[in-house]
């Protein structure tokens, strides 16, 4: 993390100093674009742990069409880190140690509803809600078990090129923003479609392989 901090410092001075040299008008564009940076808390539902306990990055573009005073059309293409980690490598309960790394190039389509003005005349709550689209580009996976494997065990990395490729879901969240070019936004991401749904025979039984992804996403955003 301590090397994002020089960035992060830059683009909260940037910000600083586009508003003071603007401080006496606010503009208000029909279109516009910024960057994005920040921080993802993921968990696999199926991986046999709990918790938004897997940190990654994401950072990129975005793009903001204006709809209406209150109402923005925004797209932003992420690079972005997720997967799964366990609370610990083993305890009574959890006999497994699973760490999955995921990389994905996202895609977030979203529509944003302006909700509070501030006396400088900008709005400084956004709500916001809209679908995603990732492609999966990485997967690193690995395991440990107590005591070996059982015979109903399954190691996932013997079936992750069986993984989905493709990633289809929805969000929900909110931002506030401080100046007319620097805010935060805090996000809910839930698949649609499973990352993995196999079903393996294992010593005569049927085990039901079904993973899929959740994550909370913390952004920074600048706009120009």
């Amino acid at each position: 993390m301590k090397k994002w901090i020089p960035f992060l410092c830059v683009l909260l001075m940037l910000s600083i100093t586009h508003d003071a040299l603007a401080q006496r008008r606010i503009t208000t564009k029909r279109f516009n674009a910024g960057f994005v940076l920040g921080l993802n808390f993921s968990q696999i539902d199926g991986d046999d742990q709990f918790g938004y306990r897997k940190p990654g990055i994401c950072v990129g573009l975005s793009g903001m069409a204006r709809l209406s005073k209150r109402t923005e059309l925004v797209i932003e293409l992420l690079f972005s880190e997720r997967g799964a980690s366990p609370d610990s490598d083993f305890n009574a309960q959890n006999k497994k140690a699973r760490n999955i790394h995921l990389s994905y190039a996202e895609v977030p389509l979203l529509f944003h509803y302006k909700s509070a003005k501030n006396n400088a005349g900008f709005y400084t709550v956004k709500l916001e809600g809209g679908f995603y689209f990732s492609r999966l580009l990485r997967t690193q996976i690995e395991e440990r078990f107590l005591g070996g494997l059982s015979p109903t065990d399954v190691r996932l990395s013997d079936y992750q090129n069986q993984f989905n490729s493709d990633e289809i879901g929805f969000l929900l969240g909110g931002g506030y923003y401080f100046s007319p070019h620097f805010g935060v936004n805090f996000r809910h991401f839930m698949a649609f479609n499973r990352l993995l749904d196999e079903r393996v025979d294992l010593d005569n039984q049927s085990v039901d392989l079904k993973l899929r992804s959740y994550f909370l996403q913390l952004q920074m955003v600048y706009l120009l």
